[in-house]
């Protein structure tokens, strides 16, 4: 694919061509999106000579995807808390100083959501799989992910909350919920960092008209992960939580594997991608 090689030679050339080198990383993210066998099964694989290319590539597009996508949380989280009645611009000039970050944040979801489909594919103990190379990216991916966690939380600390954090920067807030989605699908103990994430995911789908349905299909995989390792129905769990009358023991919650699972945060987030109605929202209709 020439457009693939294009975009991995100006890549390659980074340092003397950082404008084009952007643009390329731009580009390269919708080929991703498009294409990402393509783009990555030379990595996942134990590769012939003629592969070991594809594997170089593979690997260059993430590593930079996860250095540059660090880069921009640290331009934007160092610049100063805005305050009063310019806080909404001051917090969308920082944004566009990160503006990398949807397009790293998209490399890197587009890489696990292939090679976890990939893998499910293949029979157990395939020896197709070349886990040395998964592995190694898997660790720059964990960088970038915690940052993201820790940049959400400093986010929603600058700003009056989830919605304007939704208002300000759309693409920012949508792509990080896609890229923590299929990472926190990958391991249950990476679940007790991002819990500070879960009320953020519950407030864009209750309160958002445009992004409520595609933040709601990207985290469902995650509640769909956590109560899997749990040993717990999906489909108990929304009668239990249509009925009020939990199976699973509230009270084992420390035993279970996903530390979301047991408490009102996770609760009240599946309750959102389920489209089951609050407590307070029947009060209310009973009400009216």
């Amino acid at each position: 694919m020439s457009i693939s090689a294009g975009c991995i030679g100006i890549l390659k050339q980074k340092s003397e061509t950082t404008a084009y080198a952007d643009q390329a990383l731009a580009l390269y993210s919708h080929l991703v999106r498009l294409w990402p066998r393509y783009v990555f099964s030379g990595l996942a694989t134990h590769n012939t000579k003629a592969d070991a290319v594809d594997k170089k590539e593979a690997e260059l597009v993430l590593r930079l995807a996860c250095v540059e996508g660090q880069a921009s949380l640290d331009a934007m989280m160092i610049a100063p808390p805005s305050a009063g009645t310019h806080e909404a611009a001051e917090d969308c000039k920082r944004i566009r100083r990160g503006w990398k970050l949807p397009v790293c944040a998209e490399i890197a979801a587009g890489w696990l959501e292939w090679v976890a489909r990939w893998l499910d594919e293949l029979p157990p103990d395939s020896p197709n799989v070349n886990e040395a190379a998964i592995y190694t990216v898997m660790n720059e991916v964990q960088k970038l992910a915690t940052a993201v966690i820790g940049f959400l939380v400093d986010w929603k600390e600058r700003t009056r909350g989830e919605q304007a954090m939704l208002a300000n920067g759309p693409e920012l807030t949508v792509s990080t919920v896609h890229f923590l989605a299929q990472w926190l699908a990958t391991d249950p103990k990476l679940h007790r960092a991002a819990m500070p994430v879960l009320p953020m995911c519950t407030a864009w789908i209750l309160g958002s008209s445009d992004h409520s349905d595609t933040i709601a299909e990207y985290v469902r995989p995650c509640i769909s992960f956590a109560l899997e390792t749990c040993g717990i129905s999906e489909a108990q769990y929304a009668d239990d939580l249509m009925t009020h009358e939990l199976h699973h023991d509230r009270t084992r919650a420390d035993e279970f594997a996903s530390p979301w699972v047991g408490t009102i945060e996770f609760d009240d987030l599946a309750r959102a991608v389920y489209s089951i109605p609050s407590d307070e929202d029947m009060l209310r209709d009973r009400q009216s």
